[in-house]
């Protein structure tokens, strides 16, 4: 399957996006709100706390940061004004005026120097940021562990400076959390929260989906694209391309997820396992994916006569023991065969667990102690440009990347891979999605088109819809009006299944990267459908709640790429008014539609002796 919770088939169907318009979306601040009231920070771990109560203060107070930001002259200055501000925020003053609060402020400068000013200003957003639980007890840790409890600071620092500079775009830490409580807020307003404060809060945000599309503003329709399934000829030319291309194209794992589905244990050592280490056909999935990179590079070899070794870059995280086992796993393979120099390994951000009923960061045990995830694999794209990867790619002539996960190893058959590189190499596309259909009901996103009326017309793009965010949408799975069922007899949904197997150009992802705010971050969601649990650190007690953190979407990218048109594009009737080129096999040359039967045999020929 392509997913096993989905379709039992391949991905079949190319989803492709080819321009670069994008309407972003900020954030309206008011620095008077800075000082409104807020909440008591001295509120127990168990009494209800408005998780949209503070919003107005530290929307206003994020802004200000990001405005010091944007017009400092230096990094120390721009710190020094940051830190002042932070001070002078009625949270932390409040805070550290408490016992707690004192205590933990004194560890925090004997425990970094003064030229350290970024873990100060991390610690202290920590407590702007409402999360002053964190340090409770700190006062008697220090007294009794000193040196224990400026061990646990300085690696809850380093955290939290990781967070800050992968989330710059949005405000760093206090960003984060922000764009977590209006997330929550979306989702559902807590029966605690009192409407009029609602109407306070949301003044000046930015406007949830079912408001900004109060106008019927955007539609969702079903996506254009041609159907390998039903077109062979197609899949067959469109492979032959994606075999001439391979020297232009680099192949991106993105492998840092929990894999918390598997339920996978190291039967040794008890300990979970990262979905990369899932046995499949004797075979752990990372091996499974290197050596469909090879099967394609010796397939060129045997049709062009060339050898060309594909640069790999693979996304891990610190979930699970995720970065160390693969390292490892690398090294004890040999790297499989491949030059060292081919493989790019890059560690995504672990950021905190948030309680989907307060918005506060679970804190496990004890002070300090943050209950971490990995951030959602939409980290990939600023993680390249960060780690200096896309340059790597560029200096190797690679224009573009295949991307695919590590839970999708039926893509590797037939000619999905080569035929979604291929067409998109071909024709010069910016995004393509490969897609299956979906079983209605299935935990899986789906691709849709995507129309917005803006000013002066439309615009279109292929996207990906969340399936924890259909609802949001407006969405209804249905399914097919022709009764379609899968081969498991589930009805088949209207729209395709997203795959996660994409095609995406180099140069797109440095137009939407280059662009400021939520922008370079795509597709933001926090997913609460899961309970966490840990024991308070307040009360000793053990606590199971609904939890999610920030997430991204690496799929999502693509709404950043938009086609615009001045007229609608799709009719009445839902059928799409846009020229899907199948360039069927033909004479090279030819702008006739001629085919050349001999082609096909020859590739047919060609693929069978490989």
């Amino acid at each position: 399957a392509a997913r096993s919770s989905s379709s039992s088939s391949s991905p079949s169907s190319l989803f492709f996006r080819s321009a670069h318009t994008f309407q972003q979306t900020t954030f309206r601040t008011r620095s008077a709100l800075r000082d409104a009231p807020s909440t008591s920070s001295a509120a127990s771990a168990f009494e209800p706390v408005d998780p949209v109560a503070d919003v107005p203060r530290l929307r206003a107070l994020t802004a200000d940061i990001q405005a010091v930001d944007a017009s400092s002259s230096s990094t120390t200055t721009a710190n020094a004004a940051k830190l002042a501000l932070l001070q002078d925020d009625q949270v932390v003053r409040t805070f550290l005026s408490t016992e707690d609060g004192d205590a933990y402020w004194k560890l925090v400068n004997s425990t970094f120097d003064d030229d350290d000013v970024e873990s100060k200003l991390v610690c202290l957003a920590l407590v702007a940021a409402r999360q002053e639980h964190a340090c409770h007890g700190i006062a008697n840790l220090v007294k009794t562990e000193p040196a224990n409890s400026a061990e646990k600071l300085n690696q809850m620092a380093d955290t939290l400076r990781r967070v800050e500079t992968f989330y710059s775009a949005i405000g760093g830490l206090l960003g984060y959390q922000l764009q977590v409580l209006e997330l929550i807020w979306a989702q559902g307003t807590p029966e605690h929260v009192s409407q009029d404060l609602v109407k306070e809060t949301r003044a000046g945000a930015p406007p949830t989906p079912a408001e900004a599309d109060s106008g019927n503003q955007t539609k969702f329709h079903l996506p254009p694209g041609p159907d390998m399934a039903q077109n062979e000829a197609f899949a067959l030319r469109a492979a032959q391309w994606g075999v001439a291309a391979l020297p232009c194209v680099g192949e991106v794992l993105p492998l840092g997820g929990a894999g918390d589905r598997l339920g996978l244990i190291d039967e040794r050592t008890g300990e979970p396992l990262p979905a990369a280490m899932l046995p499949y056909a004797g075979r752990c999935m990372l091996e499974h994916l290197i050596r469909d990179v090879q099967a394609r590079e010796y397939l060129h070899y045997k049709v062009h006569g060339t050898q060309h070794v594909t640069p790999i870059a693979i996304m891990t995280s610190d979930a699970k023991g995720n970065h160390s086992r693969i390292s490892r796993l690398i090294e004890d393979k040999a790297f499989f065969g491949r030059p060292k120099s081919s493989f790019r390994l890059v560690k995504q951000p672990s950021v905190p667990l948030v309680c989907g009923t307060d918005g506060r960061w679970i804190v496990d045990g004890s002070a300090f102690q943050l209950q971490l995830k990995p951030g959602g694999h939409g980290a990939l794209w600023k993680l390249l440009q960060d780690e200096g990867v896309l340059t790597w790619l560029e200096a190797q002539n690679r224009h573009a990347v295949v991307v695919r996960q590590v839970s999708n190893p039926i893509a590797g058959t037939d000619t999905t891979l080569l035929s979604l590189a291929g067409y998109g190499a071909r024709h010069g596309k910016s995004f393509g999605f490969a897609s299956c259909p979906r079983a209605v009901g299935a935990n899986e996103g789906m691709n849709v088109l995507v129309e917005k009326k803006a000013p002066g017309g439309y615009t279109y793009g292929v996207s990906n819809v969340e399936y924890t965010e259909f609802d949001k949408y407006g969405l209804e799975d249905d399914s097919r009006d022709d009764g379609s069922v899968d081969e498991s007899g589930r009805a088949v949904s209207i729209f395709p299944a997203n795959t996660n197997v994409l095609y995406v150009a180099i140069p797109a992802v440095r137009d939407v990267l280059s662009r400021e705010g939520v922008a370079s971050l795509p597709g933001m969601i926090i997913n609460l459908n899961k309970k966490a649990k840990w024991t308070d650190a307040a009360s000793g007690e053990e606590r199971e709640e609904f939890a999610g953190r920030l997430e991204c979407t690496m799929q999502n990218l693509a709404d950043g790429l938009c086609d615009p048109a001045t007229k609608p594009l799709v009719g009445d009737d839902g059928v799409v008014a846009l020229d899907v080129r199948l360039d069927l096999p033909r004479n090279e040359g030819d702008g006739d539609a001629v085919e050349d039967p001999g082609a096909e045999n020859a590739y047919k020929k060609e693929a069978a002796a490989a």
